[in-house]
C-alpha cells in the first residue's frame, strides 16, 4: 500500500510502481512453490490458482471495501474485513488500565488501521484531519493504534489515547465501545 495516499507526485508514483512489480514477482514465486507442493501430493493434474479462481462461484477476500483504495473487481469477489481474526472469550478480559480509559467518558471510539496499514505512515494531512475530528468531539474518548511508542502527536488532546497496541477484541467485547473505525 502506498504511504502517499491517492495524491502522488512523480517520484511517489514511481516508487508505487516498483513496489507493485516486486510485490507481484514475490507472490508469483510463492504461488509457484505452493503449486509444486500441491502437485507432488495430489498429482500433476492439480489446477493452478488462476484456473481455480475462474471456476469459483465466489472469491472471499480479507479486505474492507470502504477503506481500501478503489480498484476493479468482478461480481464474484466478496470483501470481508477481519474474516481471519480468531476470538477466544477467555482472552477477552479487559485489563484495569484500559477499563479506566473506557470509563473516562460515556462515548468511546476505537481507531485502528490494522497490522498492515500503519497510522504512523499515513500522509500528514490525513493525520491532521483525524486530530481535528478528535478535537471537535471533546466528550468522546478516542483510542487510536499509533505505532510510535510515546508519541506526543495528540498530547494536547485529553480525550485521545495513542497506543502502539491495545486489546482490540477485549475492548470490542465491552459495552463501553460506541464505535470502531478500522482498516
Amino acid at each position: 500500500m502506498s504511504t502517499s495516499g491517492d495524491r502522488m507526485n512523480f517520484i511517489d508514483r514511481l516508487k508505487n510502481t516498483v513496489d507493485t512489480i516486486f510485490g507481484r514477482l514475490f507472490f508469483i514465486n510463492t504461488y509457484t512453490k505452493e503449486l509444486d507442493v500441491f502437485r507432488e501430493i495430489y498429482g500433476s493434474e492439480f489446477k493452478d490458482w488462476e484456473e481455480l479462481v475462474t471456476e469459483a462461484s465466489y472469491m472471499l477476500t480479507n479486505a474492507n471495501p470502504y477503506l481500501d483504495f478503489p480498484r476493479p473487481t468482478i461480481h464474484k469477489t466478496v470483501q470481508i474485513g477481519g474474516i481471519t481474526v480468531p476470538i477466544d472469550p477467555k482472552k477477552n478480559v479487559l485489563p484495569a488500565e484500559w477499563d479506566a480509559i473506557m470509563n473516562e467518558r460515556s462515548t468511546n471510539v476505537l481507531v485502528s488501521f490494522g497490522s498492515v496499514a500503519k497510522a504512523i505512515y499515513m500522509p500528514e494531512n490525513y493525520r491532521n484531519t483525524l486530530l481535528e475530528v478528535f478535537e471537535s468531539m471533546p466528550n468522546t474518548t478516542f483510542i487510536m493504534k499509533y505505532e510510535e511508542e510515546g508519541s506526543q502527536l495528540a498530547a494536547h488532546l485529553p480525550n485521545v489515547h495513542l497506543s502502539k497496541w491495545f486489546p482490540q477484541n477485549a475492548l470490542l467485547d465491552t459495552n463501553g465501545t460506541s464505535r470502531f473505525c478500522q482498516g
